[in-house]
């Protein structure tokens, strides 16, 4: 089951009336900018994630911890 953006409001205002109440305009605005910020960096994590593939990503940072071989000549 999805949630759709107009239940995704509903819960977001009634979140940010509840803050205001209880702590006050300030407080529920910097609410407001957290999540902002949280939702701004998880929608970089999934494109940067879809824009790449995974597995791929995961197995080229594995061997590019291991130092690469000595060069013949150089000591």
């Amino acid at each position: 089951m999805t949630i759709s953006s107009k239940q995704f409001a509903a819960v977001l205002g009634f979140a940010f009336v509840t803050v205001w109440i209880t702590l006050g305009f300030g407080w529920a605005v910097l609410c407001l900018i957290g999540a902002l910020v949280f939702y701004l960096a998880a929608v970089l994590i999934e494109r940067a994630m879809q824009s790449t593939d995974f597995v791929t990503l995961v197995r080229t940072w594995g061997s590019a911890q291991t130092p690469p071989p000595p060069r013949a000549g150089v000591r």
